[in-house]
């Protein structure tokens, strides 16, 4: 009886430790026995579970907007995203949702699945948007005139200034050959000269001028429109010369003027010549074809515009279409009496002149 009393204690330590130690331990026990899977042609392979995408791969959901709620425009809205507001409806005083208005604005933010089932109410006291209306087409373009060719715009018929025959020219003076005879304002040094058509023409004059009667300044500006009807060119003018000189021999030698000849000698040379055209060390071009513009030969029936300018009483400049062909300083310039006039010339080859025009220039 006493030996059963010691172990009565001893056994209920022991059940109390029992109790306490895990039946089931995982680093101790053996792992469980996973089922079978049925057999026969029934049997199906278990699908494996798909690889969730990472974060940044997965597509952004759209963000529901509640039934009822919308876009308050008097709010500020932190991005361009118009669900990035993300706040409650505000509340009536009854508890309902109060009605969010939807600005034009902001109606165009919103994705247009969205924009079709909202509803958009003015603001309160706004003016309703005018009405859009398709704009009016492009005005019809304006097709500018071609611009006419370069050349002397005839003067009216009273602008050529009145005055005695040889009267000295003292502002403009104009000729544009628009009647039948030269006139007593010119003369002729050979009966080959004449009126034709509104042109003063000649050929086969052999350095016979036809000369204005009027007198130049020393210092003029001359202007005119000449054309060959020759391949040969040889358009000729004298300037400051004496009124009434022709050639007396074949060559002519003996001018008293400056002669500018553009493509003379059958096209050959442009040439500002002083008193002799034959002399040597002239101030020439020689023509080339394929060479610059003031190097170009003469054109049969092509208008030219001449100018010849002295505005300092000795250097004379010479311009075709405004291209300047020759400058010439001349150290005992030709003026006063004796070179006061301007004449056209010619040798062989027909010949027109129109639109002339001379401005006295300041100086003398």
């Amino acid at each position: 009886m006493r030996a059963v009393s010691r172990l009565t204690p001893s056994l209920f330590a022991l059940a109390f430790f029992s109790a306490c130690v895990p039946t089931d331990d995982a680093s101790t026990s053996a792992p469980k026995e996973q089922p079978r899977p049925p057999e026969g042609p029934a049997a199906q392979p278990t699908p494996a579970a798909p690889t969730p995408p990472p974060p940044s791969a997965m597509p952004i959901a759209p963000i529901p907007l509640p039934s009822g709620t919308r876009l308050d425009p008097n709010r500020p809205m932190p991005s361009a995203n118009p669900f990035a507001l993300a706040d409650a409806a505000p509340r009536r005083p009854d508890g309902g949702a109060a009605t969010r208005r939807l600005s034009i604005a902001d109606q165009r933010r919103l994705d247009p699945a969205v924009r079709e089932g909202a509803r958009i109410e003015p603001r309160p006291g706004a003016q309703p948007p005018p009405p859009q209306d398709e704009p009016p087409p492009p005005p019809t373009p304006v097709v500018a005139a071609p611009a006419p060719t370069p050349s002397l715009a005839k003067p009216a018929a009273d602008a050529k200034p009145a005055g005695p025959p040889d009267a000295p020219i003292t502002a403009v003076y104009y000729d544009t050959f628009d009647r039948a005879e030269l006139g007593a304002e010119w003369s002729a040094t050979s009966p080959e000269w004449k009126v034709v058509g509104g042109r003063l023409c000649g050929r086969n004059a052999h350095n016979h001028p036809v000369w204005l009667n009027r007198k130049l300044p020393v210092n003029a500006r001359i202007e005119f429109d000449a054309v060959s009807s020759s391949a040969d060119g040889d358009l000729k003018v004298e300037i400051w010369g004496d009124g009434k000189s022709f050639a007396k021999g074949t060559s002519y030698t003996d001018a008293t003027s400056y002669l500018a000849i553009f493509g003379g000698w059958k096209n050959q040379f442009h040439v500002l010549a002083r008193i002799d055209e034959h002399a040597q060390g002239r101030p020439e071009v020689k023509v080339q074809p394929n060479g610059d513009y003031k190097a170009r030969p003469v054109v049969a029936n092509t208008i030219y515009h001449f100018k010849v300018e002295r505005s300092d009483g000795k250097t004379l400049r010479w311009f075709i279409d405004d291209i300047e062909i020759i400058a010439f300083t001349d150290p005992a310039p030709l003026k006063g009496e004796g070179h006061e006039h301007l004449g056209f010339n010619d040798w062989e080859v027909q010949v027109c002149f129109d639109n002339l025009q001379i401005s006295a220039l300041p100086g003398a």
